[in-house]
């Protein structure tokens, strides 16, 4: 059963029906220099901080001009051992006069 509820200007729906083990989380958020930040700590800790406001974003003198994401679809120790032999050859290379 679902009813409509009025706080003001705003309305929201109400219902009767909700589970005893439904649950809501709330973190603390803010909205600042064009982004919404919410707060989360493992141990349910109020922020310690603000995030200070960047006039230059605020005024638009910074805009945001994309992103770059890179997925490497490996194990992370994979990842280490390929690293090491990037050092390897980088010396080996260099030991030839090699550059890269």
């Amino acid at each position: 059963m679902h009813k409509t509820a009025r706080y003001g200007s705003e309305s929201c729906f109400i219902c009767h029906l909700v589970p005893e083990f439904a649950k809501a989380h709330h973190w603390p958020s803010c909205e600042v220099n064009g982004q919404i930040l919410i707060w989360y700590h493992c141990d349910g800790e109020d922020p310690q901080w603000a995030v200070p406001e960047q006039q230059e974003i605020t005024k638009g003198e910074w805009v945001y001009r994309g992103r770059t994401e890179h997925y490497v679809n490996a194990h992370i120790q994979v990842r280490c051992i390929y690293v090491c032999v990037w050092i390897c050859l980088q010396h080996v290379l260099a030991c030839w006069d090699v550059k890269i």
